[in-house]
């Protein structure tokens, strides 16, 4: 092997023979294949998870409802969950209401969430999402109560920091509970919050919980959010929860509320995988041109190595790890570029509106190059390159000293 390796690094050091243009646009060819796979992968990679963070940030790793009605019973409800304590970071009450927001002159169908205001920051990442205001649940004169409104639902009602707003909810009467009887409360908005997913910013308003049970007349909750340690643990909780729980409740990690959503991503990011991957094959072609041509130019050194004692084995081998090493260049060359393209992607969509989010539901998506993905791309390239490389190996190998040297 070493003897290999000799041959190839004496080829490698005359390079302006072994770099000429066949070569270079073999590797050029590889550097595209892999960069251009490492962005669809990275974007694809970047966008579940940003997807992901969005969803557990609004609605915690774990959310338990009760299937009929709202939760009353709540310390039977505690006990319940006890055994399973220990894998929670934190849990926070929620009461959800469907509402109608009025300001301007516009109105606009909203969800109104009534947390608990001391545990938003640990659960809901509520601090952190903040674009404009400040993150006070400060009461103004008047008793006008702070509201944390999506950043999207802002623009539609032309609010501003500080502005007030009305909301409308429904209310059933003491009498009959298909009459309603519309309750009227009237927020300042204390900040503007990004979500990461325009559905939420477009709809969420956050209060605090005692107000909502006041509008509803009720000490009643929606339900329980969990902010779970590990994060990807949340579907197997979620599964022995429900087990203790029974039928009476529903109990969603953050992937089941959006299933078919990231079952979607998973198999158009295989496919996009496989289609993007035609381009290194269509590499792999160049690599079987090139050796070749180098075959051709290198007759009387085959010829030579022969004749002093070379296997076809050791000339075969030879020219594997030439087309290998062409591999291995584009591949470094690519994945250098891909990294780059990602950079620009993220730094682009910070000035440029690339993704309109009433589309992909998502303004933003930052890239991310998962260790597994690489592998993949590095493994499958060089993979073809070294199908590409075993018929001109065995031409080269086959070659009679002869040829090479009856014009010499």
């Amino acid at each position: 092997m070493f003897f290999h390796f000799w041959i190839l690094s004496k080829y490698i050091k005359a390079w302006r023979q072994f770099f000429d243009v066949t070569i270079l646009l073999t590797i050029a060819g590889v550097t595209l294949g892999v960069a251009v796979l490492m962005v669809a992968m990275s974007s694809f990679s970047g966008f579940e998870t940003t997807l992901k963070r969005a969803i557990i940030e609004a609605v915690g790793d774990v959310a338990i409802y009760k299937r009929n009605g709202k939760i009353d019973k709540i310390d039977s409800l505690e006990k319940q969950l006890k055994p399973f304590m220990s894998s929670v970071e934190e849990k926070l009450y929620f009461l959800g209401q469907e509402s109608l927001v009025a300001s301007n002159g516009k109105i606009a169908a909203i969800f109104l969430q009534g947390v608990e205001k001391e545990k938003t920051a640990s659960v809901l990442n509520l601090k952190n999402r903040i674009t404009q205001g400040q993150n006070v649940w400060t009461v103004r004169e008047g008793d006008i109560p702070p509201a944390y409104v999506g950043k999207d639902l802002l623009k539609k009602m032309n609010l501003k920091i500080g502005d007030t707003f009305k909301i409308v909810l429904p209310r059933t009467t003491a009498s009959s509970s298909s009459d309603l009887n519309p309750t009227m409360k009237t927020f300042y908005v204390v900040a503007a919050v990004d979500l990461g997913k325009y559905d939420f910013n477009s709809r969420f308003i956050f209060v605090d919980l005692p107000i909502v049970q006041e509008l509803l007349g009720t000490k009643n909750i929606s339900g329980i959010r969990v902010k779970l340690k590990n994060s990807d643990r949340a579907e197997a909780w979620a599964k022995r929860v429900q087990e203790k729980l029974g039928w009476s409740y529903s109990v969603m990690d953050w992937r089941q509320t959006n299933r078919n959503y990231f079952s979607a991503i998973e198999y158009e990011k295989q496919v996009i995988f496989f289609i993007v991957l035609v381009i290194v094959v269509a590499a792999g072609f160049n690599v079987i041109t090139s050796l070749f041509v180098t075959i051709l130019k290198r007759y009387r050194d085959i010829s030579l190595f022969k004749t002093l004692g070379a296997r076809p084995w050791d000339i075969g081998l030879l020219f594997c790890l030439h087309g290998l090493l062409l591999g291995a260049v584009g591949t470094s060359l690519g994945l250098f570029i891909g990294w780059l393209l990602c950079v620009s992607f993220e730094w682009a969509q910070t000035i440029f509106p690339i993704l309109p989010p009433d589309i992909y539901r998502l303004s933003f998506i930052a890239t991310e190059m998962r260790s597994g993905d690489l592998l993949a791309i590095c493994g499958a390239t060089m993979t073809i390159c070294f199908f590409s490389t075993l018929i001109p190996a065995l031409r080269g190998a086959r070659l009679s000293p002869i040829e090479g040297l009856k014009y010499e």
